[in-house]
């Protein structure tokens, strides 16, 4: 099981939280968000995380030149994107970038799947409940049993809602490729409790 903890804002849990056997871990460059980092705040946050964890910047909407610079200057793994509509030229400067990439699909009540696939080029496929408050790391709670039985052409990764005590139950009904986590594991918005992070990663696995 594929686990991101994301939403990191600080170099001490930073480094713990990669020793704990995560897969990758979020780094947020929204300024809106009380997650956002600057360039420089993400190259100190990052310092001490252990090699074989990947480091995932998470953009929404933003200017490509930054994102380049920010992959170059963080040395970002992955991308995860938050579009508030997707093209092809879209996927196409994300794949020019050069490192693998997320792309996020934020589900509506209305919304429904037989398959999810990305036939722009990501890597994975991250799928989470919609929300009008923010793009991400509202907790928002979805059914997640929309994607039961959903055929994949890539890895699916579930978001939105997950903790330590419903995450076992979404792993079990789902079987996806992986899980990501922020406020689910937090004492505040970008503060994490490190025994949740613990607790969530052993649920996950188990």
């Amino acid at each position: 099981m594929w686990v991101k903890i994301c939403g990191l804002t600080d170099p001490y849990e930073a480094e713990k939280i990669s020793r704990m056997g995560v897969d990758a871990i979020g780094l947020i460059f929204y300024p809106p968000s009380p997650r956002g980092l600057t360039p420089e705040r993400a190259v100190d946050v990052t310092s001490k995380v252990i090699p074989g964890v990947l480091k995932v910047g998470v953009f929404v909407d933003p200017q490509w030149a930054f994102i380049r610079s920010v992959v170059e200057r963080v040395s970002l793994d992955m991308i995860q994107w938050h579009g508030s509509s997707f093209s092809e030229e879209d996927g196409y400067e994300l794949n020019r970038i050069g490192v693998p990439w997320i792309e996020v699909r934020r589900v509506r009540p209305s919304d429904s799947f037989l398959t999810l696939s990305s036939d722009a080029g990501a890597s994975m496929v991250l799928v989470e409940g919609f929300s009008e408050k923010a793009p991400g790391g509202t907790r928002t709670v979805w059914d997640f049993r929309k994607l039961s039985g959903v055929r994949t052409s890539v890895p699916l990764i579930l978001s939105g809602g997950l903790d330590p005590e419903t995450v076992g139950a979404a792993v079990h009904e789902i079987s996806p490729f992986g899980v990501d986590v922020s406020s689910g594991v937090e004492v505040s918005p970008g503060k994490k409790d490190l025994e949740k992070v613990a607790r969530f990663i052993e649920e996950a696995r188990k």
